[in-house]
């Protein structure tokens, strides 16, 4: 298990470009961040299961992925929050995740910011 002192983020992006953006983005937030990237669900849960806790994952995920609900419960489990990287489809999760916040592209450091905020992990 990878064991940090500060915020552990998991980034799960297709897109390699934009993986980095997202980590450059936080890094930036938070200098002392762990940021994690997959680029896929498989990825995704190999990268859960070395953490033995996550503040938060930003993930772009397949719909019926996210309705199955498998990988964000992994996040839940470890104490993160999930940020979806997308507009919210309608009907497309309805009722999963309460707390999760939803942003779209572009997915640049103001669009990670203001889903920190959403999260209560930025001050004012």
């Amino acid at each position: 298990m990878l064991q940090t002192d500060g915020n552990v983020f998991l980034v799960v992006e297709p897109d390699p470009t934009v993986a980095r953006d997202l980590e450059e983005s936080l890094r930036a937030l938070d200098p002392g961040a762990t940021v994690r990237l997959a680029v896929a669900g498989a990825q995704a849960r190999e990268a859960l299961g070395q953490l033995d806790r996550l503040t938060a994952a930003f993930l772009r995920l397949p719909h019926e992925e996210l309705r199955s609900a498998e990988i964000p419960a992994a996040v839940e489990a470890r104490g993160g929050r999930v940020v979806v990287l997308d507009v919210r489809p309608a009907g497309t999760v309805e009722g999963r995740g309460p707390g999760w916040v939803y942003t779209g592209r572009p997915f640049g450091e103001g669009a990670v910011s203001r889903a920190l905020g959403q999260l209560g992990l930025l001050g004012p």
